[in-house]
């Protein structure tokens, strides 16, 4: 990802990749998360600019460019109906476009793990979990002991 996208906005990856703001239940949570990204990246605001725009999409290619740098072709997997355009009513915004820039970020990532040959997995992370939660996982022994063995993850 940061080869493809080396101006990618890092918050932003960390916010994405930890989502705390999604459930009200973790808004003490989210709270130190943001005070930690506004100590270690102060200059950064949670409403950045897009630094890369979608210039051109096709059945198998999604074209990006950042800035005045030359576009660059990021094969993307499309479905096999046609490509549709914006409606004309329909009004873009950076918002928007921040979006679909993002998508297409997970959609990569999602793809160098394919071409690494490994499986990706979403999972449901639930309130109470803790990281230990992510790399390992509880288990019980013969005389009702708890144990940690390292998980799929």
């Amino acid at each position: 990802m940061a080869q493809l996208f080396p101006t990618a906005d890092l918050p932003a990856l960390l916010r994405r990749r930890f989502p705390l703001h999604a459930s009200s239940a973790w808004k003490a949570q989210d709270q130190t998360f943001q005070n930690v990204l506004r100590t270690f990246f102060p200059s950064t605001s949670d409403q950045s600019e897009c630094k890369y725009q979608l210039t051109r999409v096709d059945q198998s290619t999604a074209e990006l460019r950042l800035g005045d740098v030359a576009a660059r072709g990021v094969p993307v997997a499309c479905g096999p109906r046609p490509l549709q355009q914006h409606a004309p009513q329909f009004v873009e915004t950076k918002a928007h476009r921040r979006v679909l820039v993002a998508m297409l970020q997970s959609a990569l990532a999602r793809q160098f793990c394919g071409s690494l040959g490994y499986q990706s997995d979403l999972f449901t992370l639930f309130q109470d979990m803790t990281a230990r939660d992510l790399f390992q996982r509880r288990a019980t022994d013969l005389h009702g002991n708890t144990t940690w063995e390292d998980s799929p993850l």
